[in-house]
């Protein structure tokens, strides 16, 4: 968001950010669950750096997508929230 400079998209990944770090520190989370989700930020910091927009969103896609199943999985009983 701050490489775009727009005041808006900032604000708005700064209230999400709040949202989802308040949402986190709820639920105990494994280690493995926490560097699975950090590794995927690794590519989509590297697309961003390189120009390369669709390989960027393909991986937040990804990513988000992976954390939706994740937190799903773990609302359904079919992933333990303890390490």
């Amino acid at each position: 968001a701050d490489i775009s400079g727009s005041g808006r998209l900032i604000a708005a990944e700064a209230q999400i950010q709040v949202e989802l770090s308040e949402l986190l520190r709820s639920i105990p989370r494994p280690a493995a669950a926490l560097e699975a989700s950090n590794a995927q930020h690794a590519p989509i910091l590297k697309a961003i750096a390189s120009g390369k927009p669709d390989q960027a969103r393909a991986a937040a896609i990804a990513h988000v997508e992976g954390t939706y199943s994740w937190f799903i999985g773990l609302s359904l009983g079919q992933i333990k929230a303890i390490d």
